[in-house]
């Protein structure tokens, strides 16, 4: 009977420590996983970041150019800058409403497909 009271322990020993490496290495296996895909995310959120500001530019300056086109026409910069303004208050308005019927869901689906996006490189045998 100590015999095999014995064996039963060391067996279960040795499963024990068996399982506690499996664990540990899937506890390594989705940290690893995670941060790669919180890596991809920050690095798409910072390319769109840099595009952001480089369109910003870009249309900075295309406002400035069409404000004073306008306030040529009308002789008047308060009347050129102010449709400028207007319409930029429109488009405001339109995105406003755009956002809270496609854009917000588009975002938020973006971000989902990226964080559960498998890399099919690494799938390859």
């Amino acid at each position: 009977m100590d015999i095999i009271d014995k064996e039963k322990q060391t067996f279960f020993e040795e499963t024990r420590v068996m399982v506690e490496e499996y664990v540990d290495d899937r506890v390594l296996l989705f940290k690893l996983q995670a941060s790669e895909k919180v890596a991809r995310l920050v690095s798409r959120m910072y390319i769109l970041f840099i595009l952001g500001i480089l369109l910003f530019v870009v249309l900075l300056i295309i406002t400035v150019i069409v404000g004073y086109f306008l306030a040529f026409l009308t002789d008047n910069f308060i009347i050129g800058f102010g449709i400028v303004g207007i319409m930029y208050l429109a488009l405001i308005l339109v995105l406003y409403q755009m956002h809270k019927r496609f854009l917000g869901k588009r975002v938020m689906n973006a971000v989902v497909k990226t964080l559960f996006e498998t890399n099919h490189e690494d799938n390859a045998p």
